[in-house]
C-alpha cells in the first residue's frame, strides 16, 4: 500500500489489539511510509450510501458484473488516487467495485502530520469496526445494480478491515487482506467463513514474518479455502503505493501480486 512510550502495559495491550500495530519494548511503531503517488483514470464516480457515507463506484459499462468488490482504504484514506486506480482496475477486470469512506468523514492520515498523533487516530479508527460500512456498501451494489455476490480487498488498515470482515460475516464470498491482519490475539484469529487470500510482502516491517507464521499456523486446519502469498523483497504497500515503472526491478512482483488478487476474486465470486 514511521510513538511515544506509555505508562501502562495495559494501555499498550489495548492499542496492539485496535492497531493491530505490534510494539517492542512498548515503542508504538510508526505510521508506514506513504510511497508513490499512482494518479486513477476516473473511471467512476463519487456517490452516497444509505446513511450519507460517502463512497466511489466504478462499474462496467458493455459488460454484466462479475460481481461486487468492496475495497477497503488504507490509512490514507478513501479519496487516495492510489486504491481508487485499484477500484478502476477491478473494473476494468469486469467487477463493480466501491470504496466507502471507512473513516465516515474523519481526517484520513497525511504525512505531514505529528507521528505522536498516530497512535491516537488509530484507537479512534478500529478496523474491527466498519461491519455497517460493510452493509451499506452491500445495499448501495443490491440497489443500484441488483448484485448479490460480494468480495473484498483490503489495504493495510482495510486488510486488517477485510481479515475481521471474513472472521465476523458469512456473507462476504470471498477476499483478499493485502498486508493487514486483524489482532493475532483474538480467539477467531484462524477461523474465517469463506475464500480468503492474504498477500505480503517479504521485507515488511509492519508485518513481520512471525506474525505470517503464526497466521498459517492458525489457518492450517481451516477447512475453508485460504493462500498466504509472500513477494520476496518487497515491503509494505507494494501492491497500491508502489508505481512500477518500466525500469522498477520490482515491477513484476507488483504486476504477480495484483494478477493473483484478481484470479482469486474472479474464481470465487
Amino acid at each position: 500500500m514511521m510513538l511515544t512510550r506509555t505508562g501502562s502495559a495495559l494501555f499498550i495491550s489495548f492499542i496492539v489489539v485496535t492497531l493491530q500495530f505490534a510494539t517492542v519494548k512498548g515503542q508504538m511503531r510508526q505510521p508506514c511510509k506513504f510511497g508513490d503517488k499512482i494518479e486513477y483514470g476516473k473511471l467512476g464516480e463519487e456517490v452516497q450510501l444509505p446513511g450519507g457515507l460517502d463512497a466511489y463506484v466504478s462499474h462496467p459499462k458493455n459488460v454484466t458484473s462479475k460481481g461486487g468488490v468492496i475495497v477497503i482504504q488504507d490509512i490514507y484514506g478513501w479519496t487516495l488516487s492510489n486504491t481508487r486506480a485499484i477500484v478502476d482496475m477491478l473494473m476494468d477486470n469486469g467487477f463493480t467495485a466501491i470504496l466507502p469512506d471507512s473513516y465516515e468523514g474523519k481526517r484520513a492520515w497525511s504525512s505531514s502530520r505529528p507521528r505522536s498523533e498516530f497512535s491516537g487516530f488509530m484507537m479512534r479508527r478500529p478496523s474491527s469496526g466498519i461491519d455497517h460500512i460493510i452493509t451499506a456498501s452491500m445495499e448501495y451494489l443490491r440497489d443500484e445494480y441488483a448484485i448479490t455476490n460480494f468480495g473484498m480487498v483490503g489495504f493495510c488498515w482495510g486488510g486488517g478491515a477485510a481479515h475481521y470482515a471474513m472472521v465476523n460475516r458469512k456473507d462476504v464470498s470471498a477476499a483478499v487482506a493485502c498486508y493487514g491482519l486483524m489482532d493475532a490475539e483474538d480467539p477467531r484469529f484462524g477461523k474465517i467463513n469463506g475464500p480468503t487470500l492474504f498477500i505480503f510482502g517479504g521485507s515488511d516491517p509492519v508485518i513481520p514474518n512471525r506474525r505470517v507464521i503464526k497466521l498459517r499456523k492458525s489457518l492450517k486446519n481451516q477447512t475453508r479455502k485460504f493462500a498466504i502469498r509472500k513477494y520476496p523483497g518487497q515491503t509494505h504497500g507494494f501492491v497500491h503505493r508502489k508505481l512500477p515503472t518500466p525500469d522498477d526491478p520490482n515491477k513484476d512482483m507488483i504486476y504477480k501480486a495484483r494478477r493473483k488478487m484478481i484470479r482469486w476474486l474472479k474464481r470465487f465470486i
